[in-house]
């Protein structure tokens, strides 16, 4: 949905000012409101979203409230967390070499802007935020803007879910719930990470506000998961809940593992499952992405594609494997050569592939490098339900792609950065009830 400039600059300015008056409510907008980014214009001839203007609108806020004190707790961060500090860098880096050397440039800086420098700053500007309450008030560091962070991610999956339900936009196919978004899977990879994290604190976490609002919050995602008919996300979802559950309240994984078998019932009568299983599937469509998107990576093993860039690439290659299918197609890719299912393809449906096509060789393996820092972390500290957000966001995965879009960035930047933080060896993402 396009707007007009002027609405981008009333948005932006009532972010930055309410960030100068109240940082510690400002710094949530970006969380409440990430699917603002379906509301597009231009500034200054520059593409950009309500969401981008908020973010960089808020960032400026807390630059202007907290001045040099943040700016030393942002290095503070950099310095206690070497490694992650060089990875990041890395990422970074990789990200900026493909754009530049992609052939989309317009496509590519736009995405470098929105997709990576944008959801970095501000996760680590969370960071900032909280290493200064560390260190001029602990207990409101611990206890009240800890949790504040957990409640704006939930109020964020409210709006996305409560727009979509209001929306309603629903597939012709099974009637999904694709809501405000182009398509069920869009909802989907928004609402499991969160189902985990509320499910996480609805169950196993200490009796506060942020309980109930967990419990609250499970009453609306759960629903719209199911709806969405997403194989993915509701097997993602439940893991990710069983798997942080198991270690702090095991009789409760009976919860998450209930709703996964009736919400498998409901597939099935739906018919979506034996859809699934059909020749023509989405799973043999993900099958010809990926043998198309393995071809682009044998022939790009370094740079990738260009930041952005895949759906060109990925039409451009097809129609390349297809000429050579002919009479030779017995030993050539026959999953390809009985002919494509999708040609408008905006991502390889794998996280693997997916930033290895966009950023290259060195910025997979950046970002492989954050996440087993992430879960290396458990040998010493308990799991916090950030670590189970990221779980599901891995194990979707393995069939979509929960990063390359304003939303699940930002999303995905706040879950990775977040489960590393810790004040006085407790986990500052508010301890669960009992021991794992």
């Amino acid at each position: 949905m396009s707007i007009d400039p002027a609405a981008l600059i009333f948005f932006g300015g009532a972010a930055g000012l309410l960030t100068l008056l109240r940082p510690r409510v400002g710094i949530l907008l970006p969380l409440i409101i990430h699917s603002a980014y379906l509301l597009r214009g231009q500034l200054l001839g520059i593409p950009t979203t309500v969401l981008e203007v908020v973010l960089l609108s808020v960032l400026l806020g807390l630059l202007l409230s907290f001045r040099f004190s943040l700016l030393r707790s942002f290095l503070d961060i950099l310095k206690a967390h070497p490694t992650r500090s060089f990875l990041i860098g890395a990422f970074v880096l990789a990200a900026t070499v493909s754009a530049v050397v992609s052939p989309h440039p317009e496509t590519s800086w736009g995405v470098w802007k929105a997709m990576v420098i944008e959801p970095i700053l501000y996760a680590l500007a969370i960071l900032a935020v909280r290493k200064h309450e560390e260190r001029e008030h602990t207990k409101v560091s611990l206890h009240g803007f800890s949790p504040n962070i957990v409640i704006g991610l939930l109020i964020g999956g409210w709006v996305s879910g409560g727009a979509s339900v209001l929306a309603g936009g629903i597939t012709e196919d099974f009637s999904r719930l694709r809501g405000i978004y182009d398509v069920p899977n869009s909802l989907a990879l928004v609402l499991a990470p969160l189902t985990a994290l509320a499910c996480a604190y609805a169950v196993a976490g200490e009796r506060t506000t942020l309980r109930l609002f967990a419990q609250i919050s499970l009453v609306l995602f759960v629903p719209l998961l199911v709806w969405t008919q997403s194989f993915g996300g509701i097997l993602a979802a439940s893991l990710g809940a069983m798997w942080v559950l198991w270690r702090y309240k095991r009789r409760a994984i009976l919860i998450p593992l209930a709703g996964f078998l009736i919400a498998m019932v409901l597939l099935g009568a739906t018919g979506r499952i034996e859809h699934a299983l059909a020749p023509n599937s989405p799973r043999t469509a993900r099958l010809q992405i990926w043998a198309v998107s393995w071809e682009l990576i044998k022939d790009h093993p370094f740079l990738g594609t260009g930041l952005g860039t895949f759906e060109p690439a990925y039409q451009a290659k097809a129609h390349e494997l297809l000429a050579q299918c002919g009479g030779n197609s017995s030993g050539f890719m026959p999953v390809l050569c009985s002919g494509l299912l999708e040609w408008v393809v905006r991502d390889p449906h794998n996280l693997i592939l997916s930033f290895w096509l966009h950023t290259g060789l060195v910025g997979l393996l950046a970002m492989a490098g954050l996440l087993v820092l992430a879960f290396r972390s458990l040998r010493t500290f308990s799991p916090t339900p950030f670590h189970a957000a990221l779980l599901v966001l891995l194990i979707v995965g393995l069939v979509d792609v929960p990063y390359w879009k304003n939303d699940l960035a930002l999303l995905w930047w706040v879950f990775l950065l977040l489960q590393a933080a810790r004040v006085n060896g407790r986990d500052e993402v508010l301890t669960l009830q009992g021991k794992p």
